[in-house]
């Protein structure tokens, strides 16, 4: 048993989070994101990276080259084929998505953001399956299943890098023996 998700202690651990996260937030814009993960027994584990989306939009007027460090990053995580995007808004959030997946095949659209991409509204839509066990039952499915579809992408990824990490180890050895037989001549 885990407890209830709802209730003081939750929210009360909620607000710690964003209290965290809003101190860490706004000072400084670096290419690598915060990363919030979410591990439950019985769950697939999830990184949340939350992207800015405009320079200037709720924290300190954005310095030079921040709009290409945003691209940057929407780039490398965004654009990465191994990364599932979530989009749980309709409008630029959505056209963001669409953008770096096209056919929305890595992309798991929850509450408004699917209402919208199906053609109806948000209010098309009863409010459980908006932002309820509903939506969190059909993004856990949708995550589990694109996992599954990935497996053998990052399998033969894992792969290449232990060849690579054994060619690097056989290097260094030959170098340490070759080192090592130069100081005794």
């Amino acid at each position: 048993d885990f407890g209830d998700f709802r209730g003081p202690e939750a929210e009360n651990w909620l607000r710690s989070v964003a209290a965290a996260a809003q101190q860490a937030l706004g000072h400084r814009l670096k290419v690598e994101p915060l990363r919030l993960r979410l591990q439950t027994l019985g769950c697939a584990n999830l990184d949340v990276v939350d992207l800015p989306d405009k320079c200037g939009q709720g924290g300190p007027p954005a310095v030079g080259g921040a709009p290409a460090k945003i691209e940057e990053m929407r780039t490398r995580h965004l654009g990465s084929s191994a990364n599932i995007l979530v989009c749980l808004e309709p409008g630029p959030p959505l056209e963001l998505c669409r953008r770096f997946d096209p056919q929305l095949k890595r992309t798991v659209l929850i509450g408004a953001a699917a209402s919208s991409a199906h053609g109806g509204g948000a209010d098309l839509l009863p409010a459980a399956t908006l932002c309820g066990p509903a939506a969190c039952s059909a993004l856990e499915e949708r995550f589990a299943a694109l996992c599954h579809e990935r497996v053998p992408q990052w399998l033969s990824g894992l792969e290449r890098l232990e060849t690579r990490l054994s060619r690097s180890s056989a290097e260094a050895r030959e170098v340490e023996h070759r080192e090592n037989a130069e100081e005794v001549l």
